[in-house]
């Protein structure tokens, strides 16, 4: 990765913590935390925040109940972020917070570091210089029994995107740029630009009125579901440089195959993919899952669809669980390719028609799919497997839905 400077996330950090943080903001990071890590409780828990930024996840995990909460950050400005955040809490909890300058690309730091029952870092290492290098040393702190959690911007979405008229991935890094080599105008510039193309353009087709709405939205005070107001998203997205995207196939094959890590769980719809790995043999909340997951080996000749690399396989025994009009992401269905998922459930016909890449989509009685490099299924010697995951509860039932 190259570039001449990179963003000071730190300041921004900083800017958020004086001017946009509040308990509710606080409130959504540690509902969202327990939420993505499928526990409501870390009592008796080491919770290592790579990247920590503002610290407003780590206090997260600290009010969850974790007994020892370790973050550090390679930038000053977000240490001392995290400090300020600390010292605002009660002596009695800040005593169980422990923050540290320091880098996920340095071995001999992270070597230093305790095990971790969960191991975290929301959307910085792509931010590092050397991604691959940030995720094989991110997970060195993992616990026998412990869990890797990592966000990583997705290469897939944003490829996704450009059938709706938005910027391509490397469209994308070229702004990032311009940003940051622009002066306090062409800043303003480019931010008036971002609000007007990702925020208001998609709704014109609904009318004017639509489209205040959504500026006013915009404008207002707002927290997204990690507790962080949209400005401050704005800034970051927009300023973050250096930056690497990568394909969610690509992460689990990293993670799985080289660090030997278990696929967990992925959630995947926005900018950045949500993965949960753990050690083999591990007992840990999602130990359970794993032993009720339910595999299918998918039989070739597959089907060609009516475009070039997209491929048909039946599978009427889950079509009641398939996607549909009503819930177009509500297939439970995961599609692995020689052991690995494949990058993009849920996806739609045209972008599986452009781009390929492993995208796929549970649609009614059949699974209609992409091979990771274009290649026909039928001929390239591949395994090709569904698997299913059953909740431990209901839908609507989530233990940190109140």
């Amino acid at each position: 990765m190259t570039g001449s400077a990179q963003y000071a996330f730190g300041k921004n950090w900083q800017r958020f913590l004086r001017t946009a943080y509040s308990a509710d903001a606080q409130n959504s990071s540690t509902i969202s935390l327990c939420r993505l890590l499928g526990e409501k409780s870390m009592t008796g828990k080491t919770f290592l925040d790579i990247g920590c930024g503002s610290g407003i996840h780590s206090l997260a995990a600290l009010r969850l109940g974790a007994e020892r909460v370790i973050s550090f950050d390679c930038d000053p400005d977000a240490v001392a972020c995290a400090e300020m955040l600390r010292n605002r809490e009660n002596s009695k909890t800040s005593e169980r917070w422990h923050i540290m300058h320091g880098s996920v690309l340095d071995a001999a730091f992270m070597n230093s570091l305790p095990k971790a029952d969960i191991v975290y870092s929301w959307g910085v290492l792509h931010h590092t210089g050397n991604l691959h290098q940030a995720i094989r040393n991110a997970a060195v702190p993992i616990s026998a029994d412990g869990i890797f959690c990592i966000a990583l911007y997705s290469r897939t979405i944003y490829e996704n995107l450009q059938c709706f008229g938005h910027p391509g991935p490397e469209e994308w890094l070229a702004v990032k740029q311009r940003y940051m080599n622009a002066g306090s105008l062409g800043k303003i510039a480019i931010s008036l630009w971002y609000i007007w193309k990702i925020h208001v353009t998609p709704n014109a087709v609904r009318g004017s009125l639509a489209c205040a709405r959504e500026l006013l939205r915009f404008l207002r005070m707002f927290y997204d579901k990690r507790g962080i107001d949209l400005m401050t998203r704005m800034r970051d997205w927009l300023g973050g440089w250096f930056m690497e995207y990568i394909r969610e196939h690509e992460c689990a094959a990293l993670c799985c195959k080289d660090l030997h890590l278990d696929f967990v769980h992925m959630i995947t719809g926005e900018g950045n993919t949500e993965f949960i790995f753990q050690k083999p043999n591990a007992r840990t909340q999602w130990t359970a899952m794993l032993e009720r997951r339910q595999w299918v080996t998918l039989q070739p000749p597959f089907t060609p669809n009516n475009s070039p690399g997209i491929w048909e396989a039946p599978l009427p025994q889950w079509a009641a669980l398939s996607d549909s009009h009503e819930a177009p992401t509500g297939s439970p269905l995961l599609l692995w390719e020689d052991g690995v998922p494949l990058s993009w459930p849920h996806c739609f016909y045209e972008a599986m028609r452009r781009f390929g890449a492993g995208r796929y989509r549970h649609w009614g009685s059949s699974l209609y799919f992409t091979s990771s490099d274009g290649t026909d299924p039928n001929a390239n010697g591949r395994v090709y497997t569904c698997s299913l995951d059953i909740p431990d509860t209901p839908p609507g039932e989530h233990p940190c839905a109140e």
